[in-house]
């Protein structure tokens, strides 16, 4: 009985299909990588460092700031490391996390609170290997926005 019902089930007996799946008409042909199990196109302009949050944050009575850094492309995790990112000309100590979101687009680091501050950025390669112009902004307040103007290569409050 258990033969009759795998025979009709089909399981086990049939050949594996080994034929390529034919590409799409519609679809771009493009040269993917693989980047965390999902496949993204290479881009060919260059990663760069394009906004920056700086967010206070209240627990427990301690006053933080959260810095978030956002590029144009996914960065490399493994070229991100505490020496990299210099907060008033000093390196982040090994207690601080350097968080990224899925998409590596994104970084977030918490910090103790400090109303101004500098941000230096430096040594950041992206996931296809270029590396990321230097950034450095001074004078940086606590809950204000950042963005690189393009047209006049400086770093701009919002």
């Amino acid at each position: 009985m258990f033969l009759l019902l795998a025979i009709f089930c089909g399981q086990g007996f049939c050949k594996e299909d080994k034929r390529p799946v034919p590409m799409h008409q519609n679809f771009p042909a493009r040269r993917f990588e693989n980047f965390r199990g999902r496949r993204k196109p290479l881009r060919k302009e260059s990663c760069r460092l394009i906004r920056i949050n700086v967010i206070p944050v209240t627990e427990d009575g301690k006053e933080f700031v959260a810095l978030e850094l956002f590029f144009t492309q996914s960065i490399d995790p493994r070229s991100v490391h505490n020496k990299n990112i210099l907060v008033n000309s000093t390196a982040l100590s090994p207690r601080h996390k350097i968080l990224f979101n899925k998409s590596a687009t994104c970084i977030r680091i918490v910090l103790e609170r400090d109303d101004f501050f500098s941000l230096s950025v430096d040594g950041i390669r992206s996931y296809n290997a270029s590396p990321v112009p230097k950034a450095q902004i001074e004078s940086m307040e606590c809950g204000h926005k950042y963005f690189f103007d393009k047209e006049e290569k400086l770093w701009k409050k919002f």
